[in-house]
């Protein structure tokens, strides 16, 4: 299988320490550096799943979190209850600066799979 020097650097710094015991069957580096081997429609379907996290999932887990764990932890009056949570809310989704880095590769994604999909005219 052939090396890319991104991915080589993303494996040792981040899934090897972090993820030690990653299952074979999800590495996905045979995808991206022998692309013609598999079908065109798995970047639609990896598309389409990712849509679904993070449209439907990813909101459910935030209130599950933010109405299940965090509100009945904080503690004093209704008013203080219902004002904190509302303020904690408020400040996870405006100061959300750990996503920018998301949303990059995010925007070079999509940039990418377009310029993939106008030559391959999918």
């Amino acid at each position: 299988m052939e090396a890319t020097p991104i991915g080589d650097t993303l494996n040792t710094f981040v899934r090897d320490p972090l993820f030690p015991n990653f299952p074979g069957w999800a590495d996905l580096t045979d995808v991206f550096t022998n692309p013609d081997a598999y079908d065109d429609a798995w970047p639609v379907v990896c598309w389409d799943l990712g849509a679904i996290v993070i449209s439907i999932v990813g909101p459910i887990m935030e209130e599950f979190y933010f109405r299940g764990y965090l509100l009945p932890h904080i503690v004093g009056p209704p008013v203080v209850v219902v004002a904190g949570g509302v303020v904690l809310f408020a400040v996870y989704h405006i100061f959300s600066i750990w996503m920018v880095p998301v949303r990059i590769i995010e925007l070079i994604a999509s940039q990418v799979s377009l310029v993939v999909i106008s030559r391959k005219g999918i």
